[in-house]
This record gives structure tokens, C-alpha cells and sequence, in this order.
């Protein structure tokens, strides 16, 4: 609960140009204990497609590229 609390509040604030598109991210700061698995900071970038979706015919075939986006891509969390 107090996760989702957290990331409703997050703003996009990286954003990195690729070949497809402009990708949103944002910066997560894990904090500075070595000890836990996660620590430091970080750029997430959540919601990306890599590939068209396997509809009709394509269920079962290797997945096609994506061509170009049409506007910037990425979410603040999962969906």
C-alpha cells in the first residue's frame, strides 16, 4: 500500500531519445545500505513495448519489431 502511495506520486523526469522513439523514465533512490540487494540510484523506465502484440496469426510466430512510436512511451507503474 504504502508502494503505491509512493510511485502515484512519481514524476517522469529522465527521458532518453532512441532510433523509435523518446522513452520516460524516472529516477528511483534506493538508499545507500550495501547490505540490501538494491542500493543507489537508478533510472526506471517501466512500460516499454519491445515488440508488436501477437494477435490472429501471430500468436505462435517470433515476435515482429516495433516501428516507430507514435508519441513518447513509458508509465510510472506496471498496469
Amino acid at each position: 500500500l504504502l508502494l503505491s502511495a509512493t510511485q502515484a506520486q512519481q514524476q517522469f523526469t529522465t527521458r532518453v531519445q532512441t532510433a523509435k522513439s523518446t522513452v520516460r523514465g524516472f529516477r528511483v533512490d534506493y538508499g545507500s545500505d550495501r547490505s540490501q540487494l538494491f542500493y543507489g540510484a537508478a533510472d526506471v523506465f517501466l512500460g516499454i513495448p519491445y515488440a508488436q502484440p501477437p494477435l490472429g496469426a501471430a500468436r505462435f510466430q517470433l515476435p515482429s519489431p516495433i516501428c516507430k512510436y507514435q508519441e513518447d512511451v513509458g508509465e510510472l507503474d506496471y498496469k
